[in-house]
């Protein structure tokens, strides 16, 4: 009797530990209603737990450590890299290069493109800065050997390293020819793929054209027509005449047509009309024209400055016209030969100003009495011609 009641007790004991341990699984599970099944209220706390909640949070809101939900970051970095890369452009453009080369700095602190360093490059070399172009010049066609550019850029790269170290640097840079191998053991196929021990190291950047470049300019190292207006203060001095007299003093403004034959040199003709100061006898204007050839000496890397030398022919008409209606006027044609020396100071890619003092001698011009040699049969005594002029250049 005493052995059915013990074994009673144990299976008793048995069953009750069962169930505790059955309904704490079902209360760490969420709880629920009847049946064990989760009630209605259980659902919908936990379907706003799940999709209402924030990230980070369980069914109940309290932080859970195994599932975190992470926010979708859709921020690129290299919109601020663009933005940079695009201001420092536009700086360049409008000829701001020092301005533009701290946009540069920025941009490449973000990104390993190479026509940033080209560009940058340019800015330098503009600036007079040859050092840090040659730098830029030479990571430049390192990284982008295979570019439509790449060969202009060696060629700036080889003309600043004569200048500054009197020699250019072996063509290391430069992509050897197809199926070939250098001593590191590169290679560079037929296509835009560049490969280092047989694993490509980056596709070739495809150029990035520019709105202009300066070299390219007919002012500076490139070909080509250009047009300025010039104005121009004379000085005559007749025989017998002083420096104050003012009707030896003469004015004239026109429009020069010019072709740079190349880098150093230009062809020029030009055309204008001539006025002299009035007097109380006559009125002297006429026609004012040149031709010649310019040559120029740039004085720093960029060719901002420049020396210019130049010879001419120049053909002036001139007509005078007394005041006095009862008198009639007189004409002549004036062959005038020309020497101009001055500077060129470029404001812009491809606009510059030009100052110039230029000197003349004719043999038939001012006469003493008359103004203007009008007497048959006699000869007219030399006349310089004193110039300062003044123009605005356009390359084109």
């Amino acid at each position: 009797m005493r052995n059915g009641i013990a074994t009673g007790a144990l299976v008793l004991a048995l069953v009750l530990a069962a169930g505790t341990a059955s309904a704490q699984s079902r209360g760490r599970g969420g709880g629920g209603g009847r049946g064990g099944q989760p009630s209605q209220g259980a659902s919908s706390s936990t379907t706003q737990g799940t999709l209402g909640s924030g990230p980070g949070r369980s069914v109940s809101g309290a932080p859970s450590g195994k599932y975190r939900l992470q926010p979708l970051n859709l921020h690129r970095e290299s919109l601020g890299t663009d933005a940079f890369a695009a201001a420092a452009r536009a700086r360049m453009r409008n000829g701001d290069c020092a301005g533009a080369l701290d946009d540069f700095d920025l941009a490449l602190q973000s990104t390993t493109d190479p026509t940033l360093y080209r560009d940058r490059g340019l800015c330098h070399e503009r600036l007079g800065d040859p050092y840090p172009a040659i730098d830029d010049f030479r990571e430049y066609v390192t990284d982008a050997p295979d570019a439509a550019d790449a060969e202009g850029i060696r060629q700036r790269l080889a003309r600043l390293e004569m200048d500054v170290y009197k020699h250019s640097s072996e063509s290391t840079d430069s992509p050897e020819p197809s199926g070939g191998s250098g001593a590191s053991g590169s290679t560079v196929s037929a296509g835009a793929t560049v490969t280092i021990g047989g694993q490509p190291k980056r596709d070739a950047m495809e150029e990035v054209e520019h709105d202009h470049d300066e070299m390219s300019s007919s002012l500076r190292g490139g070909t080509g027509f250009g047009l300025a207006p010039f104005f121009s203060e004379q000085k005559w001095n007749t025989p017998g005449s002083s420096f104050g007299d003012s009707t030896t003093w003469s004015e004239a403004v026109g429009l020069q047509l010019r072709y740079s034959v190349s880098r150093g040199s230009a062809f020029i003709l030009e055309g204008g009309w001539i006025l002299f100061n009035s007097t109380d006898v006559a009125t002297i204007s006429g026609f004012s024209s040149q031709l010649g050839y310019e040559l120029r000496v740039p004085l720093d890397a960029p060719d901002d400055n420049q020396f210019l030398f130049g010879l001419g022919v120049g053909f002036d008409y001139l007509v005078l016209t007394p005041k006095d209606v009862s008198q009639s006027g007189t004409n002549a044609a004036i062959f005038v030969p020309d020497v101009r020396a001055g500077w060129r100071h470029m404001l812009t890619t491809s606009v510059g100003l030009d100052l110039t003092l230029g000197l003349g001698i004719t043999g038939k011009a001012l006469a003493t009495n008359g103004f203007l040699e009008g007497t048959p049969g006699t000869s007219s005594p030399p006349v310089e011609i004193v110039a300062a002029n003044l123009g605005v250049v356009w390359g084109m």
